[in-house]
Formats: structure tokens, C-alpha cells, sequence
């Protein structure tokens, strides 16, 4: 699960190292040196001349004693291993892909792991590709935050990439975050760096859990315990993301079973909920749990799934009623309708009995009921008199009813249901995929016996 531990990955793209500078460094003093975080300060590849001036420009800008060393390493020289956050420059977009398919990241990266990425020649198009594609989810990347700088006239603006936007869980979009003033030389706002993703429509982050689940237990109240629930909570506070525990009580559980069958070979796309499975193992105790202190691999399944999109404004509309009263509701329109044509067509006698002589445009009549305008001309016979009054009683508590039930869906911010089971996923045609993912970081993380 690295790509939601860590923190969030930066990318500078087809920026002047001398327009940059300033920028860079204010960056680097919200993202590190204000929270005190050490880094390194790493060259990845070849040394150009713009880079050996960033490297120069950063060095005098911010504090020094947060810049832990400068290192320098060609693509065959890297040695794999990152023990804390770093400023990474890159001249070349193909050291980017090469640079994370390689790294190895410290057992405890997730919590305090910070990237700024420099890249001389990353273009627009690149960050798509490398968000949704081929890099985030097949390499490891960071998917909470992402930062891009762009240039344009008078000012840079960082953007910022989301999964999700304030429009659906499933959405992507662009996010102004700040400009940087060319002419002032400096933010126009103060550069505050988020630290949450924002979660208007409550996407979710699931996880299945059990007591034959390898490093969970359940304590006396009966919640899940354990290292990997830790990293499960961890997860869905960083990414603001709902979380639903689903507890399952055996491997052969049917819908257990299904999610892993039906979704191990999907495709790669774009989607926010995630879903941990946890493995089985046969012979689980507390007791071993709380003393394991030596390393271990695991292999887990990340199963992704698009939430439900929000109601439209007409299908509000449509909402305080199910489908049976619709129906009864139009069948006794019609009926009215019909009747009276019918009525008119057979005899005058009929007319009075049912609506009196006086009313000459009785179907008019029914409409206005329905939508509470008053009566123009009331039939003088008594029959004619009851059948309108029990109408307009019947038309005020049905109108009362949705009007009620309208402005509470209104108001509220309503979500289609959720599919319950994978068949209706299949069904309802969301994009589905799985990754098998190894977990052999986890020595800090597992309970010691004599906490």
C-alpha cells in the first residue's frame, strides 16, 4: 500500500532555474523546513546546468541544518535505499519512471515520508499518464497529493490533481492552490502546503477483517486489532476517506470468495474507493502475534471500485415517490380524464350527476385541484359536491406528502445506492482491478509482548 502512505510527491516542470529559485525555496520551507523535517537533497542522473544552479540557489535560501547531505548518483549507482524525505532533481522525464521503479523506501516512510521532485522536461501530458496509468499504482507513487507548477505569464501556478473532485468520487480535476507573483517575487497568499484530501461525498476505504486474518485479533469489545489495522486507519485519515470494516468469518465466506475471483485480473483505471482484503492463514493465535519480531511477507489484494455518482436535479425530482405510487398516481389522472370524456360523449344526464350542469370545463378543473387553485364554479348537486371534496382531499394529502419529502432530498445531498455485492458491480459496469501487493516492512509496526 505505499502509493497511500506516502505523503505527497511534487513535480516542477519547464520552469527557468533562475525564475525558479524563489518559488523552489518557499516550497521547500512550507513542505520541510517549517514542519522540521530533514531531507536530502539528491541529483538523479545527469548534472545539467540548470540543476547545478537549483542546487546552489536552494542551498543559500533555507536553513541548511534541515538539508542532511547532497548526493549525486548516476542511474546504475543508486543505491535503492531512502531513510528520509528528500529533494530529488531530475534532468530527464525517463529517470522519473526508472528512479521509483527502483527506490526501496524505509520501514517507517508512511508516516513521515515527504518527496519534491525537479524534472527538467515533464510536459502536461505526462502527469495524466503517470497519475492514472503507469506510474501510481504499478510503481508505488504517492496517491494522496499532487503538486505541479506551472508557468505562465506574469505568475506560476500550483495546481493540484485530485482522484476525486467536489463533483463525484470518480472525477478528476485541476485545483489553484496558489500563484506565485513574478513581479512582487512571492506567493500571493501564504504557501500552506494541505494536509488532507478533501471528501465532500464520503468515498470510502473498506477492509475485510477476521479472526483467521494473519496479525489481527480482536480485543474484548470485539474491534479489530492489530499492525495492519493500524495501517488501515492510518490510511483513512490521511486520505479523509470513510471507513467501513467488514468482518469476515471464514476464507469460504461467498462474498469473501467472490471479490477475490472476479476482481484479481481487472484493468488499471482511475478509481478512489479502495477495498484491503487481508489473507487467511490456518493456524492464527494472539499469543504469536504479540511476539513476532522478525521480519515477514505477506501478500495482500487491493481491490478499487468507482463509488455511486450523485442524484441529478430532475432525478430529485422524481425521488419522494417509488415507482408503484407513480404509477397509481397516473392511473388515477387518467382514469378522471378518461371518465369525463367518456361521459361527455354519452349523455348530458351524465354530466349533471357527476359534475354538474354549471361546470363547463371540468377537466381544468381537475388540474387546478391537483395544484391547489381554487374552483371557479362548484356544482350545486350534492353527489357532484362529495366527489369533489374527497378529490380535493386526496390531491392536498398527496401534494403535502412530496412537497415534504422534496425539499428533504433537496437539501440533502443524496447518492444512488451502493452495489452490495461484486454481481451487481458487474453488473452496474464499474471498472474493477486488484493488485497483489507485498508487505515485508512491517518489523516496527507488529505489537510487542510487553506492550
Amino acid at each position: 500500500m505505499k502509493l497511500l502512505f506516502l505523503n505527497f510527491i511534487l513535480f516542477f516542470t519547464k520552469i527557468r532555474s533562475s525564475d525558479i529559485s524563489q518559488a523552489l525555496s518557499d516550497t521547500i520551507h512550507a513542505m520541510f523546513v517549517q514542519n522540521q523535517i530533514h531531507f536530502d537533497i539528491i541529483v538523479y542522473g545527469d548534472q545539467s546546468r540548470n540543476i547545478s544552479y537549483i542546487i546552489n540557489d536552494i542551498g543559500l535560501k533555507n536553513n541548511e541544518s534541515y538539508a542532511k547531505q547532497i548526493q549525486s548518483f548516476k542511474t546504475t549507482e543508486w543505491d535503492h535505499n531512502l531513510k528520509q524525505s528528500a529533494v530529488i532533481l531530475m534532468s530527464n522525464f525517463r529517470y522519473v519512471l526508472l528512479f521509483f521503479d527502483l527506490a526501496k523506501l524505509d520501514s517507517d516512510f508512511y508516516k513521515t515520508f515527504k518527496f519534491l521532485i525537479y524534472c527538467e522536461d515533464l510536459q502536461v501530458g505526462d502527469f495524466y499518464d503517470l497519475r492514472f496509468k503507469k506510474l501510481y499504482w504499478r510503481k508505488g507513487l504517492p496517491a494522496e497529493y499532487s503538486y505541479f507548477l506551472f508557468e505562465r505569464e506574469e505568475s506560476f501556478t500550483l495546481l493540484s490533481l485530485e482522484w476525486y473532485s467536489e463533483k463525484a468520487c470518480n472525477k478528476a480535476q485541476f485545483i489553484t492552490i496558489n500563484e506565485f507573483n513574478k513581479a512582487d517575487n512571492k506567493w500571493i497568499k501564504k504557501l500552506e502546503v494541505g494536509k488532507k484530501f478533501r471528501n465532500f461525498y464520503g468515498c470510502l476505504i473498506s477492509m475485510d477483517v477476521g479472526n483467521f486474518f494473519k496479525h489481527i485479533y480482536f480485543d474484548h469489545k470485539g474491534r479489530p486489532k492489530g499492525p495492519l489495522v493500524d495501517i488501515f486507519n492510518g490510511m483513512s485519515v490521511r486520505g479523509n476517506l470513510t471507513q467501513h470494516i467488514q468482518r469476515v468469518y471464514t476464507y469460504f465466506d461467498k462474498n469473501f470468495k467472490i471479490r477475490i475471483a472476479k476482481m484479481q485480473n481487472a484493468k488499471y483505471d482511475m478509481i478512489p474507493e479502495l477495498v484491503l482484503t487481508l489473507p487467511e492463514i490456518n493456524v492464527p493465535k494472539v499469543q504469536e502475534m504479540t511476539h513476532l519480531t522478525t521480519y515477514f511477507y505477506e501478500i495482500t489484494y487491493s481491490f478499487m471500485i468507482s463509488p455511486p455518482e450523485p442524484y441529478s436535479a430532475f432525478e430529485k425530482l422524481l425521488l419522494p415517490f417509488d415507482e408503484t405510487t407513480w404509477i397509481f398516481f397516473i392511473a388515477v389522472f387518467l382514469y378522471a380524464f378518461v371518465s369525463i370524456l367518456v361521459i361527455n360523449l354519452v349523455s348530458s344526464n351524465l354530466q349533471d350527476m357527476f359534475y354538474g350542469e354549471n361546470v363547463k370545463t371540468p377537466i381544468f378543473n381537475v388540474v387546478g385541484t391537483f395544484f391547489g387553485i381554487s374552483q371557479t364554479s362548484l356544482p350545486d348537486a350534492n353527489f357532484p359536491r362529495i366527489l369533489l371534496m374527497t378529490f380535493i382531499l386526496y390531491c392536498l394529502i398527496l401534494r403535502t406528502a412530496y412537497q415534504s419529502l422534496l425539499f428533504e432530498y433537496v437539501a440533502t445531498d443524496m447518492r444512488k445506492s451502493s452495489p452490495t455485492t461484486v454481481d451487481e458491480l458487474l453488473e452496474a459496469d464499474f471498472t474493477l482491478y486488484s493488485e497483489y501487493l507485498p508487505y515485508d516492512w512491517l518489523v516496527q509496526l507488529i505489537p510487542k509482548a510487553n506492550k
